[in-house]
Order: C-alpha cells, then structure tokens, then sequence
C-alpha cells in the first residue's frame, strides 16, 4: 500500500491503521490459525507493487494478498491470477478492477453508483450548473462520466469538466479557474481528494482559503463524493461560505460525520 510519495500516502496510512485497529479489536486467530500481516510500501507506484507482490509470494508464501490503490491494483493482477491467491482490494474505486483477475475481492467501494446518486440530488436540490473536478485516473474518469451521464439527464448543464494530474495534488489552481465558469451552488467535486502531501504544504482544509483569498471571492459550496480529506469539521465552522448539505438516506454513508 501506498506509504510514501505525493499524493495516496494518507490512503496507506489510514488503511494500515484500521487492519491494525481490527486485529486489536477481534483478535489475530481464525479457525485456529495465526494471521500474521506483513505490510510494504510501494510508493503507489505500479513497478514496486509487482516487485513487492512477487516477492511474497516466491519468499514468503504467502496465503492472502492485498493491495491498496488503482494503478497498482492493475498492476499485481495477473500475478494474483498466476499464483491463485486471493487478493483483497483495499482501495480501489474503479469498476474495472474487479474484472482484472477472478482471484480479486473487493473490501472498499465503486465510485459509479455513488456520482450517479449525487446527481440526482444536485438537481432536486437547486444545481443547474456545475463544474467538475476529479483526478485524472480510472476511477476520477469513472465518476465524472456517471455524474455528468446522470445530471444531463435530469436537466442540468456541465459548464466545464477538469481532471487534476496525479502528480498534482494541489487543487486550489484549479478551484480558482473554475470560479470564471460562474457554476450555480453547488461546484462538484467528484472524489476530488487534497492529499495530506500537497506541494503548497497547506494544512488540511486550507485549500478554501487559499482559493478565496487568490480569487477575491468566496468559493461556490461545494459537494463531495466519498471523503474529501482537506475539509475537517472545526474548518468548516470558520468559513461561513460553506455549509454542509442534508442528504438523502441513500448517500449518508458517503459522508464523514462531525
């Protein structure tokens, strides 16, 4: 999983914490028998996730493999199908994934279904004119293309759509740019995630202010889909600019409660 690297490093590290969190939990046994779990960073780069994949399977035996985010998840798949282990996928949320190898379970979560939801709820809830703005990776492409599918559908108009290299995880640049679109509330931001690591090495939630004091302007209440990590609760009690919607029953678990 992801340790290191600009960008996922926070997803390893959350993923690393709940298996330890659950063993400590439910215990370390199952039918009689220890799980012990090794974890490697792969940086989440796909070239390590296959060294290091290969690696426990040919040394160590291993009976169960897991893997974190997408690109690497491809990546290991016709190891997983060669050596028929059973493969967790931890956090991969592109609907192709699944199909790479028969030996894939997936433990997280699709991204389709949830833009596709959020759409519905954009409309009925006033949004006739929404910018995108996701990573530009599989399931980034993913959400967009079911949002946008859905939103035109029920009436409403994408002014632009905008995808974020990987490398990239600064997103207020392109906050900022999407502002000249004039988007009626809400902007959408389709699993767009700032990442811990970010070049401008803002803390959490501090990308708002800094797209509203380079713009000028507030920005446009936003939407997520899933997580967005850089709002954190006491940040949003300060910026009276954003206010978190009421959501349908349907969507709540996508949301991270205050």
């Amino acid at each position: 999983m992801p340790l290191t690297g600009a960008g996922f490093n926070a997803v390893g590290r959350q993923l690393q914490a709940a298996l330890k969190l659950y063993m400590e939990q439910h215990g370390d046994t199952v039918a009689g028998r220890q799980i012990q779990i090794t974890i490697r960073d792969v940086g989440g780069v796909a070239d390590n996730a296959r060294r290091l994949i290969q690696e426990r399977i040919v040394n160590q035996k291993v009976d169960i493999l897991g893997i974190g985010i997408t690109p690497t998840a491809l990546a290991i798949a016709q190891l997983a199908t060669e050596s028929k282990k059973a493969t967790l996928l931890l956090s991969s949320g592109a609907s192709i994934t699944t199909t790479k190898s028969p030996y894939y379970v997936r433990a997280g979560f699709i991204l389709p279904p949830q833009s596709w939801i959020l759409a519905e709820w954009a409309a009925k809830n006033g949004s006739k004119r929404v910018v995108t703005l996701v990573n530009d990776w599989a399931p980034g492409v993913e959400a967009e293309t079911s949002f946008t599918t859905r939103f035109k559908q029920v009436g409403g108009e994408i002014v632009e759509t905008m995808r974020i290299p990987l490398a990239n995880p600064d997103f207020a640049p392109f906050c900022n740019a999407s502002a000249t679109s004039s988007p009626t509330p809400p902007l959408s931001i389709s699993r767009a995630r700032r990442r811990r690591s970010s070049p401008s090495n803002l803390p959490n939630a501090a990308w708002a202010d800094q797209v509203s004091k380079s713009s000028g302007r507030a920005i446009s209440p936003t939407m997520t889909i899933s997580t967005i990590w850089a709002i954190r609760c006491s940040a949003l009690s300060r910026l009276d600019h954003i206010r978190l919607p009421t959501i349908p029953r349907s969507t709540r678990l996508m949301w991270r409660q205050c």
